[in-house]
């Protein structure tokens, strides 16, 4: 059933009219309009997460409507503050040849495998870490931020359990700044497919320290259930995305309006 509505809320759209940087996103998604099959219902829905992600971005800085069918990738809020959509990034290792000249890389030191621990490589393509979704933020004089966010085709249990404590690890202790001691991660969302209907976010902290809280702590982390299908729009992914933001003072008349009433904003994505 998932399955069937992801495929229906994509077929909507036509992906070479995509500002993408991703060429094989986009050619995955021309598999899926032409009938053809994903490697598996996992890949299918971080593309759905991935096109939630980047419809709301383009409604909070365009006021995108999914009837233009065009998406873009990168963005510039009113203060200057560059923002740019990825799929599927590589941080690669410090040390690696790759990593030369790039704003982030993979600070991990120690790899573990079958319950024994290694010193972690730089060289060869596995080493590296890649999320399935980011927002870089670049606020300028060597200031760079980085929005997580990671689908899990499981359950509200497993996503919070298992993998939520996993990918801190990964990569808000894993991702830093080249030349910088400061955490480069400021948020790590887990997104699930919702269950029962009714969209949540379960944080990692107390209410208050949350990050719909009175003191949202920095990194956050949570998970949060997406609704597949018609009733989408009523899900937290638009109210997180918004929150995250502002959070980190981006700013745009959506986000300032947010900032000032707190109002939870709907959209048709």
């Amino acid at each position: 059933m998932i399955k069937r509505q992801m495929r229906c809320i994509l077929s909507r759209m036509q992906p070479e009219a995509f500002v993408t940087n991703d060429q094989s996103l986009t050619k995955r998604s021309g598999c899926l309009m032409n009938g053809d099959h994903f490697k598996s219902i996992s890949e299918l829905f971080e593309i759905y997460c991935y096109f939630r992600v980047a419809i709301i971005l383009n409604y909070i800085f365009y006021g995108f409507n999914i009837a233009q069918k065009k998406l873009e990738t990168k963005f510039v809020d009113s203060n200057g503050v560059d923002l740019s959509l990825r799929r599927e990034p590589v941080y690669w290792t410090y040390g690696h040849a790759k990593s030369s000249g790039e704003r982030f890389i993979n600070s991990e030191g120690w790899t573990v495998k079958n319950n024994s621990v290694s010193v972690r490589g730089n060289r060869g393509k596995w080493a590296q870490r890649s999320p399935d979704i980011t927002i870089e933020l670049n606020f300028g004089s060597g200031v760079s931020k980085i929005i997580v966010m990671d689908a899990k085709y499981t359950r509200e249990n497993i996503a919070f359990v298992k993998y939520l404590p996993e990918l801190t690890m990964k990569y808000v202790h894993g991702l830093h700044r080249i030349n910088n001691s400061s955490s480069a991660v400021c948020s790590l969302t887990v997104l699930y497919p919702n269950q029962n209907g009714i969209g949540t976010v379960k944080s990692f902290h107390h209410k208050e320290f949350g990050i719909f809280g009175r003191y949202p702590v920095s990194p956050s982390l949570q998970c949060l259930s997406l609704i597949v299908g018609r009733d989408r729009h009523n899900d937290q992914l638009n109210n997180l995305m918004m929150q995250l933001l502002s959070i980190e003072g981006i700013a745009c008349p959506l986000i300032n309006n947010h900032c000032e009433n707190e109002n939870l904003i709907s959209t048709s994505s």
